[in-house]
């Protein structure tokens, strides 16, 4: 005679331990998948710190070329504005570079220009 109560217990081990090797198997699978990913997210930290080290060396000259640069723009803003502090008779005389003015019929050949520009070709 069968025993049935060794069969349903001998089944439910079976059934249990497939359970517990197929939640093995997913949480190894799942750990592969994030160890993966970790490696892929490292990789790509490495290129852009390669690349950002790349434009800091292109770079730092540029931003200390426009540094200096500012400072003397600093100095010439500074002496300027002293300078409009002092009375007109004590202040250096510089004069500006004279500007030609453009004739009337310049100025319309100018606009006649930019008018033929704008005019869809056919």
């Amino acid at each position: 005679m069968i025993d049935w109560n060794k069969v349903i217990t001998q089944t439910v081990a079976t059934v249990v331990g497939v359970v517990v090797v197929g939640a093995a198997v997913q949480m190894w699978l799942g750990y592969r998948s994030m160890d993966d990913k970790i490696a892929g997210a490292v990789a790509t930290v490495a290129e852009n710190q390669a690349r950002i080290l790349d434009a800091q060396d292109v770079l730092g000259p540029k931003v200390d070329k426009l540094e200096r640069k500012l400072i003397e723009v600093t100095r010439s803003v500074n002496d300027l504005a002293n300078q409009l502090k002092k009375p007109r008779e004590q202040r250096s005389t510089v004069r500006r570079p004279e500007v030609p003015k453009t004739s009337e019929r310049t100025a319309q050949e100018m606009l006649r220009l930019r008018r033929e520009r704008r005019r869809p070709r056919r």
